[in-house]
């Protein structure tokens, strides 16, 4: 799967991914400038456009979750994770009572009000992205209820002591990234990663990688821009 990622409020952006062929879109709640009203509204959009929706958000607290999957997200990607317990916590948020802590809410009348069919609808993935969470990876593989695991290159090359450039061309953390691919695919998750362009989204398929972020709606806009000006130009 292919996906697009959104860090700010736009009215077109993800649906401009769905167009181009994009298999999901990445609404950014910790390092985008948007908020979970702003991604409400951009779900709501596309509640009829055939691409599915992730949020990332920065820790397994349970109350944005619930808004963000009240609004409709089809996935939940949760940043900083480095143990089983914050992973166990990372579903609890999405499951409700006795098999978890999320509070009924749902905000769109599309989504029903079966608690089962809202629980199995969301797709829970945690970030792997630090040293720390390399060495209980295994661990945080084995928590019932997780649908894979999202690798963060930048932190982790920037916690393992790498230049963050060079997140993706590393052999330590290369090798660190096919270990947290290996672990996941032993026990059935989705093994997902951040490339941040097609030629890295290419070697990380190659890897084996399967669920694989590609560009930003500003990546997207400045590379369309740059190749209109450079045809002006008469460049290409």
């Amino acid at each position: 799967m292919w996906g697009g990622w959104i860090t700010g409020l736009t009215a077109i952006g993800p649906e401009e991914f769905a167009r181009a062929g994009y298999d999901y879109v990445g609404f950014d709640a910790q390092h985008g400038y948007i908020d979970d009203a702003d991604i409400a509204r951009m779900l709501r959009r596309l509640e009829h456009v055939p691409i599915g929706t992730a949020v990332r958000l920065p820790s397994a607290d349970a109350a944005p979750i619930g808004r963000v999957l009240d609004a409709g997200a089809d996935a939940i990607i949760v940043a900083m994770i480095e143990s089983a317990d914050q992973a166990a916590a990372a579903v609890a948020a999405t499951r409700y009572p006795p098999n978890g802590v999320r509070s009924f809410g749902p905000l769109r009348a599309s989504l029903g009000v079966d608690t089962v069919g809202l629980e199995q609808r969301v797709s829970v993935f945690a970030m792997i992205e630090t040293a720390a969470a390399l060495a209980d990876v295994d661990a945080i593989c084995a928590v019932p209820g997780l649908a894979g695991v999202y690798v963060g290159p930048a932190d982790l090359a920037i916690s393992m002591g790498v230049e963050v450039t060079k997140a993706n061309t590393d052999p330590s953390v290369r090798d660190a990234i096919a270990g947290i691919h290996r672990a996941a695919t032993a026990v059935g998750l989705v093994p997902a990663i951040h490339a941040g362009n097609g030629k890295v989204g290419y070697t990380m398929a190659e890897l084996g990688f399967q669920m694989i972020t590609l560009a930003s709606e500003s990546q997207a806009l400045r590379r369309g821009a740059a190749a209109g000006l450079d045809e002006a130009k008469g460049d290409r």
